[in-house]
């Protein structure tokens, strides 16, 4: 308990020092899309219900939260200025990310590992220094798998965290279907009709409070022309963009180092047993086949060559956009994940697991543009359940948990975080104003 309290005022530290860097030092202005989240805001703030910003693209439940939180203050005398509305609304999103490692803590097995793993995930933790929604989103996402993996039967903690999920972020109505949804895939796998009758009975009342969330939500898509986007709908078109997948692995691969150690670590195990070299073959050539299909769906949005500030502008021009890379890179991907495959053939056993790839899949393919802040809860709660099943996937865990990959993350985050406070650059993209570096 102490080391974890020392923990939390470690973080408490560092976390402040950055914060009063970007704040106070720099007096960085409001950057990117955090200009339309703040003056959104403002509005409601001021009781402009009725005005919506067609830039903004999700939810309001952020500039709800942060509206209600300038009321309080307002009960106590306290006005701010424009520059204060930022500070404090990139306050209250530091606070929330300080909220979901308390709620990390409480997770079973929630060892230091877990919550560094997570809480220092880069496109994760930079975020939490802005006005994004990203904080936010993961927070109710965080407390609602909370919930469900306690097996705590409130229905009114679950409606609430779900729906706060939903309204912070719209593509978490995927993600608090994770648990129905492997529910009814163990289901089918009895194939008895009579039997699978009545078990969806049983599951609908299980899963009420979700089925509810569902039901409004599918009235909101009808609604809002098929279309689960709100404000600038002709750059969010939904697509089959099946290349998603293959960035979503090659990032692992960066972003989860020793996930690159597999290969030598295995190829000799491999290569001596003939019924493991015969399965790594076939999975190989299975994934190899699977990764170049994904490749033809591949789209380069707009904005991804319009906007050199973001990091993805410089994968898709110096990496992926060059086919010879593009192909190598694929192939390496194929080799390393099929030797973790082989290695963990036990993870298809597990209904959640089977109902995350499920998920994971509907959340990134149906979207045009990448940006690495979508691959946030994918790997969140991906990490969340390998926690969970610790002891049967030991060897997998053992892959993800542990101090190589948590030494990388540290390290990406000073970089980058030194690099957007520190190095600001003249945008020659952007009529010659300042830019900064970020996901």
């Amino acid at each position: 308990m102490k080391v974890k309290l020392l923990f939390l005022l470690f973080i408490g530290l560092i976390n402040s020092y950055i914060f009063y860097q970007i704040n106070y030092i720099e007096k960085i202005k409001d950057y990117m899309d955090e200009g339309f989240h703040l003056r959104q805001t403002v509005k409601f703030y001021l009781k402009y219900y009725n005005k919506w910003n067609s830039k903004l693209t999700t939810f309001p439940g952020t500039f709800i939260i942060n509206c209600i939180l300038l009321r309080i203050l307002n009960l106590f005398g306290v006005k701010l200025k424009y520059f204060q509305y930022l500070i404090f609304c990139r306050l209250t999103t530091l606070i929330i990310s300080f909220i979901n490692i308390i709620i990390l803590l409480l997770f079973k097995n929630g060892n230091l590992y877990f919550i560094l793993l997570i809480s220092f995930l880069p496109i994760y933790y930079f975020y939490n220094f802005l006005y994004y929604t990203d904080t936010y989103s993961i927070l109710f996402l965080i407390l609602y798998y909370f919930l469900m993996l306690k097996n705590i039967k409130n229905n009114v903690l679950i409606l609430l965290s779900s729906c706060l999920a939903v309204l912070m972020r719209q593509n978490n109505i995927i993600w608090i279907n994770l648990f129905p949804l492997s529910d009814v895939i163990k289901m089918l796998k009895s194939l008895k009709f009579k039997e699978i009758l009545n078990d969806s009975l049983n599951i609908m009342k299980k899963y009420i409070t979700i089925l509810i969330i569902d039901i409004c939500f599918v009235i909101f898509f009808i609604k809002n022309g098929y279309s689960v986007v709100l404000g600038d709908k002709s750059h969010h078109e939904i697509c089959c963009h099946l290349a998603q997948i293959n960035h979503l692995l090659i990032f692992t691969l960066f972003f989860f180092p020793i996930l690159n150690l597999q290969f030598f670590k295995n190829i000799n195990k491999i290569l001596k047993n003939k019924n493991d070299l015969v399965k790594f073959v076939l999975i190989f050539f299975l994934l190899n086949t699977i990764l170049f299909i994904f490749n033809n769906y591949s789209y380069t949005h707009q904005f991804i060559n319009s906007d050199n500030r973001h990091y993805v502008f410089y994968y898709f021009r110096k990496i992926y956009n060059i086919i010879q890379l593009r192909y190598a890179i694929l192939i390496y991907c194929a080799l390393i994940y099929s030797i973790i495959i082989i290695n963990n053939l036990n993870l298809f056993d597990n209904e959640k697991i089977i109902s995350f790839i499920i998920c994971s899949f509907l959340c990134l393919v149906p979207s045009k543009l990448i940006e690495l802040r979508y691959f946030q809860p994918v790997y969140i709660i991906f990490l969340i359940l390998l926690n969970e099943y610790r002891d049967k996937y030991k060897n997998l865990y053992d892959i993800f948990f542990n101090l190589g990959n948590i030494l990388q993350h540290i390290l990406i985050n000073i970089v980058t975080i030194y690099i957007f406070i520190h190095k600001p650059f003249i945008n020659y993209f952007n009529n010659n104003t300042i830019g900064r570096f970020m996901y």
